[in-house]
């Protein structure tokens, strides 16, 4: 939420996980662009460290606000509430977004809700379009 006098936070989420990606030299970049900006706080979030399994569990967050299936859960769903705004980094995987990624948004609902999203695409065949 933000507060008059507060800056907003935004929650820089790079979406590869593979090895050999080169996702890693996109989000440094981006983080050294960003760190110029002084009215807004940045923080990387690499979903190669969060190591989300593939969402399995019975109901959709959408479904069960609040109701955390396990600690990790819990834990992303908190980082997520915590931003103000996400930027998403993300490779050109078969001209869509990558599988680590549509995971990560999937283990939450309500907390990315309401909250200007952005993205940056990089890589394939069409240069991330």
């Amino acid at each position: 939420m933000y507060v008059k006098d507060m800056k907003p936070k935004i929650l820089v989420i790079l979406g590869s996980a593979r090895e050999g990606r080169r996702g890693i030299k996109v989000a440094n970049w981006a983080m050294d662009v960003l760190s110029k900006r002084t009215d807004v706080d940045f923080e990387l979030a690499d979903l190669r460290d969060w190591n989300l399994p593939f969402y399995d569990f019975p109901a959709s967050p959408s479904t069960e606000k609040g109701l955390y299936h396990n600690k990790l859960q819990e834990k992303w769903s908190k980082k997520i509430e915590s931003a103000d705004g996400f930027l998403m980094i993300t490779p050109e995987y078969n001209h869509g977004y990558s599988a680590v990624l549509k995971n990560a948004i999937d283990y939450a609902w309500y907390e990315w809700n309401h909250k200007p999203t952005t993205f940056i695409s990089y890589g394939g065949g069409a240069g991330g379009v």
